[in-house]
């Protein structure tokens, strides 16, 4: 099922400017989703990833709330080209499942820019001139 089927054109265009607004908010703090250049093509960080989130919606579903994540292309061998908070755990509001669609999108990007050492992950990031090491846990 393509995404377009999915949702409606106002859905999509107000989830489009919702992923827009998020991906500036993370930019300023550093988390850009950007991949380094030695990721392998067949990595699947290349469909997780800033250039690759088309919308962010929030809706009505199950008695309560969730956020989906609208990708631009799907994941590999037929996976979805939508990943999202749970339907079947839905957010008792609004507020609450952007909050998680947000921290969901801040989590791939950060995931995205990652770089590897042994089985460790970590992402640099600056701000304002300064840089920052964090440490990821996957």
């Amino acid at each position: 099922m393509n995404n377009d089927d999915r949702y409606n054109h106002n859905q999509v265009t107000e989830g489009e400017a919702v992923m827009r607004q998020v991906l500036q908010e993370l930019a300023a703090t550093g988390i850009t989703g950007v991949l380094d250049a030695t990721v392998a093509a067949d990595d699947p960080r290349h469909y997780l990833c800033a250039a690759n989130f088309r919308a962010l919606i929030v809706m009505r579903r199950n008695g309560g709330w969730v956020a989906d994540v609208l990708l631009r292309k799907s994941l590999p061998d037929g996976g979805p080209d939508i990943v999202g908070t749970p339907d079947a755990s839905p957010f008792p509001t609004r507020r609450a499942a952007l909050r998680a669609g947000h921290d969901l999108v801040q989590h791939y990007m950060l995931l995205a820019q990652a770089f590897f050492v042994g089985n460790r992950a970590f992402v640099s990031t600056c701000v304002n001139g300064q840089p920052r090491l964090y440490s990821l846990e996957i």
